[in-house]
Formats: structure tokens, C-alpha cells, sequence
């Protein structure tokens, strides 16, 4: 994703700096997920907070296939918050190639297909631009 070492040390000083029991891991959305099921898989009351910020629209169907299979497999709870862009085009397809390396896909759809639970959705109006949205959401296992 977009988080680096400078954004979590900013993170760390500024906006978490009483809170001492976070862990930051940084890495492809695969790497992160293998990470967290190894690290905290036999402390099961440790809860875990995805964060992502229009990235997912980079990543290959197939790649976001895996990644949601991979949270599947974690066994700590979990919540999933993301902003990303939505195309209001009225296609049915999950996954579409908008161009270049960007992508459009159903949130939403992935979340109900891999049985996740919706805790928060919300498609927001971006004015004139009827075709370009944005969709938020949090989700959990």
C-alpha cells in the first residue's frame, strides 16, 4: 500500500504516541496478511485493523482474489477499512480493466462472496463526476 516507515513513524509520534501496544507491519497486501496470520495466529485475542486508501484499484483480480482468500485464513478478529474508487458504469462484472494499471472492482460483491460481514458501506456522490465514485467500507470475519 501507500504506508511507509515515515507515515508510521509520524503515526507513532503524533496521533498514537500514548498508545504503546501497536503493531505496524508494512508490505503487499499478500505479504501483510501472511505476516499477521503467522504472528499473532496463536494469540486469538489480539484484533486486528486493516487500513487502505485507494490502492486496492491497482491490484489484479486475480491478486485480490487471492488476498481475500489469505483473509480467510486468519483467525483473529478482524475489521477491514478502505476508501476506494468506484465506477458507476452499471457493468454486473466484479472486476473490470478501467486502463493503464487501473481496475474497477465490486467491493461489496468480493465481501459477500468470501462470506465476510458488512459493518460499514457507503458509496459517496462525487459531484458533477456522475461516472467516478467513491465507495467506503469496513468489513470483518
Amino acid at each position: 500500500s501507500d504506508i511507509n516507515e515515515e507515515i508510521i513513524n509520524f503515526q507513532k509520534e503524533n496521533t498514537f504516541k500514548d498508545i504503546t501496544n501497536i503493531d505496524y507491519i508494512i508490505g503487499t497486501l499478500e505479504n501483510v496478511i501472511e505476516d499477521i496470520r503467522l504472528k499473532f495466529q496463536n494469540n486469538s485475542e489480539i484484533k486486528i485493523i486493516f487500513f487502505t486508501n485507494a490502492t486496492i484499484q491497482y491490484v489484479v483480480p486475480k491478486f485480490l482474489d487471492k488476498a481475500f482468500n489469505s483473509l480467510t485464513n486468519i483467525k483473529n478478529k478482524f475489521y477491514f477499512c478502505s476508501s476506494e474508487q468506484f465506477r458507476n458504469t452499471g457493468k454486473k462484472d466484479i472486476s473490470f480493466h478501467v486502463k493503464n494499471i487501473l481496475w474497477h472492482h465490486d467491493y461489496r460483491k468480493y465481501i459477500e462472496q468470501y462470506d465476510f460481514k458488512i459493518k460499514f458501506y457507503k458509496i459517496q456522490n462525487s459531484g458533477e463526476d456522475k461516472i467516478n465514485q467513491n465507495q467506503n467500507f469496513v468489513f470483518s470475519n
